[in-house]
């Protein structure tokens, strides 16, 4: 029987569920691969670049992962962000010594060197609003162009009650002039020191993405006598943080007015509107829809 390693109390140390970011790995990207403005991209990262926006999926990694981001930009701050939402910030310390490490590989490809790369910890100004943050703690890193582990703590007291509106987490080149860098393993847990990037299976790191944004298909077909209103449905396969909102590309529709149906009713579990057809006879859809509630 294998043994289990506990700490002086008994309680078995680093066990599953540190990591409070999602995605840190870069293994999700429902967008595409390849991004030129600033977008989020890989699932739950956002780009700002100044200028010259290059963000993109890389197989380029250190040992143990499979994809990373490659990013890119002319001019300070480029780089990418994480928003945590509030719900999952409840237990994060607001006050105390207590530490919370935030951890990330990082190759610097393009003007590395000295403080080349700032990593930023904030909050939310008010619960799950992106729009306004206060920064509580920056570390600047110096940074080369082989695959470093770096990392960066706060304590609670820094954070303070704010925390519990949510968090900011962003990683980007600090200096004027054009950069390049490939970020994954990133990891924010509440802990004493750093641990083990937390590995999960890419399955239960999608449903995880989905929360924010979806991708599905929602199709069907009948009979109508005449000009008569369609009933439209997208059910959500996970249940959004928000109403999401919703795009609507026909894949292939027949005896429908419009291009995308109108929506009269759009929840956090699903989206629901309505057509009308143009006249007497069979109707179809085949509708990809997107679905975004990102922070």
């Amino acid at each position: 029987m294998a043994l289990i390693k506990t700490n002086a109390k008994g309680i078995s140390s680093n066990l599953g569920r540190r990591n409070i970011l999602i995605n840190g790995a870069f293994q999700v990207w429902q967008r595409g691969n390849s991004f030129t403005t600033n977008v989020y991209g890989s699932d739950r990262w956002k780009l700002y670049a100044p200028g010259s926006h290059a963000y993109s999926r890389s197989t380029d990694t250190p040992d143990f992962f499979q994809y990373s981001a490659s990013v890119g930009g002319s001019g300070d701050a480029t780089g990418l962000t994480q928003f945590v939402e509030s719900l999952h910030a409840k237990n994060i310390p607001s006050s105390g010594s207590n530490k919370v490490v935030l951890s990330f590989y990082l190759k610097h490809t393009t003007n590395s060197g000295t403080a080349k790369i700032t990593s930023s910890i904030g909050t939310l100004n008010s619960a799950d609003n992106s729009g306004a943050t206060t920064t509580r703690g920056t570390k600047n890193h110096n940074t080369t162009s082989s695959w470093v582990r770096y990392t960066h703590e706060i304590t609670g007291a820094e954070l303070t009650t704010a925390v519990t509106n949510g968090v900011q987490i962003t990683i980007k080149h600090n200096g004027s002039g054009t950069t390049a860098f490939l970020l994954t393993g990133c990891q924010l847990e509440i802990s004493d020191s750093v641990t083990d990037f937390e590995h999960r299976l890419y399955g239960e790191e999608l449903t995880l993405c989905q929360r924010y944004y979806e991708l599905l298909m929602t199709s069907a077909q009948s009979y109508v006598n005449g000009s008569q209103h369609i009933g439209i449905s997208a059910p959500y396969k996970v249940e959004k943080r928000a109403a999401a909102t919703t795009t609507w590309n026909a894949e292939e529709k027949n005896n429908l007015n419009g291009t995308a149906p109108s929506i009269h009713r759009n929840k956090n579990w699903g989206a629901f509107g309505y057509q009308t057809a143009t006249a007497g006879g069979n109707w179809y859809y085949y509708y990809a829809v997107k679905a975004d509630a990102e922070l």
